[in-house]
């Protein structure tokens, strides 16, 4: 079974993300930005190797921006923890590679068994 990567808006998210027990991996990105572009794959590739341990979504910045504005975000791509504490999500600021970020989630789901 794979991990599919949900679209998430300011009308879904508190539905699929904040209201649910699940930890959750979320990128915060704008189709015009060529890091984002480049980061597709591998963020693909990530939701893969993570099914099982977190769900994994995707916000359209610019068409979403209360969503940006209310975890003070400024740039693209931003990815957000969701863990027990919905409301203070961890900013993942590490190596943009499949390898770093599968480690930082899987380190923080060892930090809230």
């Amino acid at each position: 079974m794979s991990n599919e990567i949900i679209d998430l808006t300011k009308d879904n998210f508190d539905y699929f993300v904040t209201s649910s027990p699940k930890l959750w991996l979320v990128k915060f990105y704008a189709p015009w930005c060529p890091y984002c572009t480049n980061f597709t794959s591998d963020y693909e590739k990530i939701a893969q190797m993570i099914t099982g341990v977190a769900s994994i979504g995707r916000v359209n910045g610019d068409q979403n921006m209360p969503l940006m504005q209310k975890y003070g975000l400024k740039g693209y791509p931003s990815l957000l923890i969701f863990h027990k504490d919905k409301n203070s999500p961890i900013s993942y600021d590490g190596p943009r590679t499949v390898e770093d970020v599968v480690k930082k989630v899987i380190d923080v789901v060892k930090t809230i068994k």
